[in-house]
């Protein structure tokens, strides 16, 4: 057989495709690098890639793919991870391989028991979480593949956000997305902008056969299996009623018994003549109306209708949630489920100051917290509050409450104005000194331009404004100097309150099928991937199983110094005289002096030094300790690279302020870019080239000299 290989972005020879071409060599087959003009003469094709970011060259569909940008889980057979491999496929005079694999690394990327998660069946704790559950991530549901509880002794933070006042408690270096980089919670300012995880409009059907549970007597359903386009918008209006103002009882003596109830005050008889519609046209059914003293109710007893609604929305008040095939339904059907659920749970609230705001209530946080999510997603900027309540009288209706409600209030201007009209016909005046945000003046400018009108003049009376205001906020706009982060968009929210805590207690962390992040408390959150690719540190292979009698000798490792049989393997190494090359480099906090010295003894390849990183700011005590080891067994400052990561959560400063530092003991500061923007790309031209660095060694004076507007703009 001719077999074709595919290399799509390694710098250096590819491991796992060398090792193929051994074992498909000593099957008697034949291997090249894949030709694309010859596609069909190859009988299987391998291809393999590292970053998600490569450019993909043509790769046919049947190839097998594999590599970190693909797949974690794909993994060589352990008849192939172990074998030797074939160094002629690259003309490498050099062997490369793992000893050991896995992070050393004990990473606090955890929360404490109590923290909630969305998950496709409401809200769970963290520590409920099982394997094969599915929770919300970024814009759709994923399953849970692993877990993990341990215990942390040590720093957390305590915070909550703009969006929802909900405490959630992390260990301090916990990772957040933000809308280009990451930052660790415990370092996060209150102008940075979390995400929020957003279910995206995927869907435009429901099958709700999955829903509906069997019954032993015989009658044919009017509702179908499918529900789509105007049947599916009727079924989301009922949805937004049930959510609201529904209730539904089962009888624990009759399985088959199921009570749907609706209660709504007096005022609100058309509200009930339109649910009794809806269902007799769906379903088929006709309900019976009570009149009470304050208040009408609506019952159906149907365990079609009730099944249905209690395994798309629950049945109890404290229970109730949104499925996730709901979730996920296009903005044309979440709008009629919103609308109806405002009419019957929502008032227009208007407090001593003022100003009008929007609110529903419940007692049901998984139910609330979804709305919320819901809300934002649609463009309304809401968010949710947690308040402890006493009865109360609506209508002349006593309201029992649970002791605790959650709140959902929309409040910005534009919002309100318009669904106060929407959803209670009221037509509000304008509130004294309301203030547009640049983002609402955007939408609106972008509507007068979409305006039919012919003159702006029109357009603009056609939106509330006259057209020299509309000038005017354009060219606002025009000059604005604030970046995306700057803005408060929804699908974002800021810092409320940021406590520092001491934490004795087990922490908890997801591991996410095809994406490593989750949500807690609808705040996109995410962890570390390398102990689930490749486990806890652990031995791999021994050195004759890549290594034999070559000259030179290139280590993979994540950080071989952390290894326990380290020490060992390097006095190896030393003893036969082979040059090495460390390129991952090694633990600069963690390294003995007993191992430096080893280092110390062992020839390096000629050019190459020894690499080390310096990515915390909050690191450097241990960072300048290890080099003092360094020295103390010998090794020269300048035979040592240091890696800086920028962009990631440090500032300008920091980033300056580390690479000065190295420079001036005479390390060669190396800079690794976490996202590509023009400050980046320029501080990493300047630092990563020696001639220009030594050259130029005030950064600020070489972009002012090389005239960098971009860079200028950055900054």
């Amino acid at each position: 057989m001719l077999i074709g290989l595919i290399d799509v972005d390694s710098k250096i020879p590819n491991l796992a495709l060398m090792k193929i071409s051994t074992f498909h060599k000593k099957q008697g087959d034949q291997v090249k690098f894949f030709q694309p003009l010859f596609e069909s003469k190859f009988d299987i094709i391998y291809a393999s890639k590292i970053f998600t970011f490569s450019k993909n060259n043509y790769i046919p569909k049947r190839a097998i793919k594999g590599g970190s940008a693909y797949n974690l889980h794909n993994k060589l057979k352990p008849e192939i991870e172990h074998i030797y491999p074939d160094y002629s496929l690259y003309n490498c005079d050099y062997a490369m391989g793992y000893i050991s694999r896995g992070c050393n690394n004990k990473c606090p990327f955890c929360f404490t028991e109590n923290n909630k998660i969305l998950t496709d069946k409401g809200i769970k704790k963290i520590s409920d979480i099982k394997i094969g559950d599915f929770v919300l991530a970024n814009k759709d549901f994923y399953k849970v593949n692993h877990t993990t509880k341990r215990y942390y002794k040590g720093k957390g933070v305590k915070f909550n956000t703009n969006f929802n006042k909900q405490y959630t408690i992390s260990t301090f270096n916990h990772k957040f997305p933000l809308i280009d980089s990451e930052i660790e919670i415990g370092n996060i300012n209150f102008n940075d902008q979390l995400l929020l995880s957003l279910p995206k409009g995927i869907n435009n059907k429901i099958d709700t056969s999955k829903y509906i549970e069997n019954t032993t007597w015989v009658r044919k359903p009017i509702l179908k299996p499918i529900l789509r386009n105007e049947m599916l918008k009727e079924f989301c209006e009922i949805s937004g009623w049930y959510l609201s103002e529904g209730h539904l009882s089962l009888n624990s003596k009759r399985k088959e018994s199921y009570t749907v109830g609706f209660t709504l005050s007096k005022n609100e008889k058309n509200h009930i003549d339109r649910i009794y519609y809806l269902i007799q046209k769906l379903f088929g059914l006709k309900g019976s109306i009570v009149e009470k003293e304050s208040t009408y109710q609506l019952f159906y007893y149907n365990k079609e209708l009730g099944s249905l609604l209690k395994n798309l929305y629950g049945h109890k008040a404290n229970g109730k949630f949104i499925k996730k095939e709901i979730l996920l339904l296009k903005d044309l059907y979440i709008s009629t489920l919103l609308k109806s659920y405002f009419k019957g749970d929502g008032s227009l609230v208007n407090p001593s100051n003022g100003f009008y705001s929007i609110a529903s209530a419940s007692v049901s946080y998984s139910l609330s917290l979804s709305i919320g999510l819901l809300l934002r997603r649609m463009g309304y900027m809401c968010f949710i509050e947690k308040r402890k309540m006493k009865n109360s009288f609506i209508d002349g209706r006593e309201i029992f409450s649970r002791n605790i409600t959650y709140f959902v209030y929309i409040r910005q201007y534009g919002d309100v104005i318009k669904l106060a009209q929407t959803l209670f016909g009221k037509q509000l005046k304008h509130q004294k000194k309301a203030k547009f945000t640049l983002v609402e003046k955007k939408k609106i400018i972008k509507k007068i331009e979409n305006d039919n009108a012919k003159s702006i003049n029109e357009r603009a009376k056609n939106h509330g404004i006259v057209f020299q205001t509309y000038y005017r906020w354009k060219e606002e706009i025009k000059n604005n100097k604030l970046s995306k982060i700057d803005l408060q968009i929804p699908r974002t929210t800021k810092i409320n309150n940021k406590e520092i805590i001491d934490l004795d207690c087990f922490v908890y962390n997801l591991t996410i099928d095809k994406i490593h992040k989750y949500n807690i408390n609808g705040i996109l959150t995410k962890n570390c991937i390398v102990p689930k690719k490749e486990g806890t540190l652990h031995k791999h292979a021994d050195l004759e199983e890549f290594w034999k009698d070559q000259e030179k000798l290139m280590l993979l490792d994540n950080s071989l110094t952390d290894y326990k049989n380290a020490n060992f393997i390097l006095e190896k190494i030393r003893d036969l005289g082979i040059k090495l090359n460390l390129t991952q480099g090694f633990n600069i906090r963690t390294i003995s002096l007993k191992t430096a010295k080893i280092l110390s003894e062992i020839k390096l390849w000629r050019g190459k030094q020894w690499y080390i990183a310096w990515d915390n700011i909050h690191d450097e005590k241990q960072v300048f300790d290890g080099i003092k080891i360094l020295n103390a067994a010998g090794i020269k400052n300048w035979k040592i690279m240091c890696y800086v990561l920028i962009g990631f959560n440090t500032s300008i400063k920091q980033d300056l302020y580390r690479i000065n530092k190295l420079e001036s003991i005479e390390i060669d500061p190396f800079v690794m870019s976490y996202i590509k923007n023009p400050y980046t790309r320029t501080i990493g031209k300047w630092c990563n080239r020696k001639q220009i660095f030594k050259q130029n060694p005030n950064f600020f004076e070489y972009v002012k000299n090389k005239k960098l507007k971009g860079v200028y703009n950055f900054f």
